[in-house]
């Protein structure tokens, strides 16, 4: 008898544990709806730590159905007072005013549950994110803040393609828990075209179990640069693209260094002819007028399977900023960065 009393009185305590009282549970509700909260009303909720998490997770989905008749009729008393507001505005207004509260009441309870940051409040929020169909946008974002979201691009940045085609590599992100590093599946991600005048197909995806997502993106029909952004629970990234013509180009793959007047200048400067997905075209070949604006300087060199070195750049004049320039008939001329040549 005293063994079955001692396991009746371990589980009751077990059961206390798990079902907050009455008043911790009006701690938790003063919290969700103050209207000027303190920093005392949240430090209150937090003390309780996983007594209250249940509670906050059922609070996450949203409040009670006479919470949300309550705010109604206030907006609709406030109305009363400006009789001449069309009905339809009335509608839009309450709607407003009803949602405004809701997502206040989530948003509190995820920021409850990230103060409290046990592994079970951490994962209620993990659990919600992943199924956020019932949230607005203004709360997924207090959703990813308290789970500790990490979004990062994962390939597809800084490529190439003709005018108005798509980009060989998808562009493709990697949401992660970042209190643990893992893979976070079936989280929203938005893509949306910044600038460039391209467009994306099919811009709201999800991750795979793997944390991925990804999009696929097809430049603007101007040459320039191509910005796209991929948005996940507030957290933001963008990929850059940049839109060509069909003629090859030429590109540095060495860029010179600061060098002294009569020697060489090292490393050896290379280039490479690349076609507009930005891959090096091993189809060219020709010859490389190697040229220094302002200056009367030149050389040749030939180009072979679409790559050439420069070497023996050797500059008889002093001065600072100097560039190289390099064409080839059938590709774009080349640039180089800025150098200088000393005495």
């Amino acid at each position: 008898m005293r063994w079955r009393n001692g396991t009746l009185l371990g589980l009751a305590i077990v059961l206390a544990a798990c079902h907050p009282t009455a008043a911790e549970r009006n701690t938790v509700r003063r919290w969700l709806l103050c209207e000027e909260c303190s920093e005392g009303e949240l430090d209150a909720v937090v003390a309780l730590g996983d007594r209250v998490t249940g509670e906050l997770g059922t609070a996450l989905q949203g409040p009670p159905a006479s919470g949300r008749e309550n705010v109604r009729n206030q907006a609709i008393a406030m109305l009363r007072r400006s009789p001449n507001v069309s009905m339809s505005s009335q509608q839009q207004y309450v709607n407003r005013f009803v949602a405004n509260y809701v997502a206040t009441y989530q948003s509190r309870s995820a920021v409850a549950l990230g103060q409290i940051g046990t592994p079970k409040a951490h994962a209620i929020l993990l659990q919600a994110l992943q199924s956020d169909t019932a949230y607005r946008d203004d709360v997924l974002q207090a959703l990813g803040a308290a789970a500790g979201l990490s979004l990062s691009r994962f390939a597809g940045d800084s490529q190439s393609a003709p005018l108005d085609s798509f980009v060989l590599v998808k562009p493709t992100v990697l949401v992660r828990d970042s209190t643990t590093g893992q893979p976070l599946g079936n989280v929203l991600v938005v893509f949306r075209v910044d600038s460039g005048g391209g467009r994306v197909v099919d811009s709201v995806q999800r991750t795979s179990p793997n944390g991925l997502a990804s999009v696929r993106w097809r430049l603007g029909a101007t040459d320039s640069i191509n910005v796209l952004r991929a948005v996940a629970a507030g957290r933001l990234v963008r990929f850059h693209a940049a839109g060509h013509g069909f003629t090859p180009r030429i590109v540095f793959t060495t860029q010179p260094s600061n060098g002294r007047i009569n020697q060489p200048i090292v490393p050896t400067v290379r280039v490479a002819v690349l076609d507009p997905w930005g891959r090096q075209d091993s189809t060219f070949s020709g010859s490389a007028l190697v040229s220094v604006p302002g200056t009367a300087f030149s050389l040749a060199q030939p180009i072979v399977a679409g790559q050439a070195g420069i070497p023996g750049l050797i500059l008889n004049f002093t001065g600072t900023g100097f560039r190289f320039r390099v064409t080839a008939i059938g590709a774009t001329p080349a640039l180089s960065e800025p150098f200088d040549v000393t005495p």
